[in-house]
């Protein structure tokens, strides 16, 4: 895992966070999330309780992720054939309980 800036980064005990990800500064991750690999995640980020990253998802600054939120899982369109996409979320975004954000195909 990879943290850059000055301010420090909160990670509940809880929280899996892949050594692979990239955490900017003042970034909180709260209880029980999970950040796959090549995440990045920008400066002033909160994760509620219970969000998952999936893997090659960049977020960008001072974005809100609120409780049980999905993003960047497989496209939920199956009758095309799967490439790997991904989820670019720019800065200063709320995304609210429950949603899911999928990858592009």
């Amino acid at each position: 895992m990879t943290f850059r800036g000055a301010c420090p980064v909160a990670i509940h005990p809880s929280a899996l966070v892949s050594p692979r990800a990239q955490i900017d500064a003042d970034v909180h991750i709260g209880p029980l999330c999970i950040i796959e690999d090549d995440v990045t995640i920008g400066a002033g980020c909160t994760l509620e309780a219970g969000v998952v990253v999936k893997s090659g998802v960049v977020l960008g600054t001072n974005n809100h992720v609120f409780e049980g939120a999905v993003i960047g899982g497989p496209p939920q369109h199956v009758h095309m054939p799967a490439k790997p996409g991904r989820v670019i979320i720019g800065s200063g975004n709320v995304i609210r309980e429950n949603v899911t954000i999928h990858r592009a195909l």
